[in-house]
């Protein structure tokens, strides 16, 4: 009987520990955090939430509180080129596109994918109009010098949304800092997963590739009032360029 215990016990210890764990972590932050990390733990892991979202009829997979902030933020810089790095089905190089023609109308997108996919993108009058679809691997060598001849002189700013993997990520950061004009902004997607506060991969992710990129650097600050609808998949992942 003693015997049959002890496993019992084991699991129950085990229980009450990862409750206490828990219990101790979500103390140390305020409930409206709390509260906000929960909804987009549940909202992200919904089929029918941002997986479902089309601009324009396409797909296009952005939170929508991001997507109005990065929209704020494209009026405040009113940029020469929106510079995106993973395309998929091209809605949001759509929605950047349309937004920026009434802030810029010289302004272009250019967005960049390792696979060929905005079949129907491609064919929209605004996209013939101001939108340049690269293929290829962001950190490329041919990508990068390609997306350096034509943005020089041009005010550029920067969504990052390809590959989530703290390597990926680091490297663009470090490849496309030097583009970007002081004032202008980098804006790194899907910071959220890998415990932020997501528990899901890839680990590490974004979140820590802004951690190091900034730690290097003295030139870049992480704007964190851009967070201020609470429900963000970017956290930490509004970079301004100060110097």
């Amino acid at each position: 009987m003693r015997r049959a215990l002890v496993p019992l016990l084991l699991i129950l210890s085990l229980v009450l520990l990862g409750a206490n764990l828990y219990q101790w972590q979500t103390a140390r932050l305020s409930p409206r955090r709390v509260i906000a990390d929960r909804f987009i733990e549940v909202w992200a892991l919904q089929p029918d939430t941002w997986v479902a979202n089309r601009f324009m009829g396409i797909s296009t997979l952005q939170n929508p509180m991001d997507a109005w902030v990065t929209l704020e933020i494209i009026n405040d810089v009113k940029p020469d080129v929106i510079l995106e790095t993973g395309t998929y089905r091209g809605g949001s190089a759509l929605l950047w596109a349309m937004f920026l023609e009434h802030v810029n109308r010289k302004g272009r997108v250019i967005t960049i994918d390792i696979k060929h996919q905005a079949f129907e993108a491609r064919t929209h009058k605004l996209a013939l109009e101001r939108i340049e679809f690269l293929v290829g691997s962001s950190t490329s060598a041919e990508i990068v010098e390609a997306v350096g001849e034509r943005v020089k002189g041009k005010r550029v700013l920067a969504i990052l949304d390809s590959a989530h993997s703290r390597d990926h990520v680091y490297e663009e950061l470090k490849t496309y800092a030097p583009m970007i004009p002081v004032g202008s902004y980098i804006v790194v997607q899907d910071g959220a997963v890998c415990g932020h506060p997501l528990d899901n991969p890839p680990c590490p992710g974004p979140y820590e590739a802004v951690e190091d990129f900034l730690a290097e650097t003295d030139g870049w600050v992480a704007v964190r009032e851009h967070e201020r609808h609470l429900m963000t998949s970017n956290p930490m992942g509004y970079l301004k360029r100060v110097r």
